[in-house]
């Protein structure tokens, strides 16, 4: 088993309006083999709209399965796996829409049981899309259409 302390960047859509913000997290995830491993990760984001200056709290629950591509000291990985994103608007409503995440990284042992790691990973999810006046009324509904959100992560774990 492993458990990982994240951080690092979110990335948005610009139809979304808000952003790029700091983001910080927690996966816990069980290597199945030298190659494969599963992961449950857990990334959180308060970025600030642009047009109203409002937080908007978005988190993301992503279930992974993870391929390393080797298996040494260095080991560079793709992930791929489903999810969640909640979006916690205070100038809009709010929304959860179901994701797909695809990415890649790589990890590097710095002892026997404790790593280090650099991830990338993009979550494509579907959405409406909605305008609001700046006082939260809708103003225009729009069909849906697929959007993506993108983060930079660098962590610290441990194996157990």
């Amino acid at each position: 088993m492993t458990f990982a302390a994240t951080g690092g960047v979110r990335l948005f859509n610009n139809d979304l309006d808000l952003k790029n913000d700091a983001s910080f997290g927690a996966r816990l995830g069980i290597q199945v083999s030298d190659r494969w491993g599963v992961i449950l990760d857990f990334v959180a984001s308060h970025p600030i709209r642009r047009s109203t200056g409002q937080e908007a709290p978005i988190d993301a629950l992503r279930a992974l399965a993870r391929a390393n591509i080797l298996t040494g000291r260095i080991r560079p990985y793709a992930i791929a796996g489903v999810g969640g994103i909640l979006f916690f608007f205070s100038d809009a409503g709010d929304a959860a829409e179901g994701s797909m995440t695809f990415g890649g990284g790589v990890d590097f042992r710095i002892a026997r049981r404790l790593f280090t790691y650099l991830e990338g990973s993009t979550d494509i999810y579907r959405a409406d899309g909605v305008v609001y006046t700046p006082t939260g009324v809708v103003y225009q509904t729009q069909p849906r259409k697929t959007e993506t959100l993108g983060t930079i992560s660098i962590g610290i774990g441990a194996e157990f």
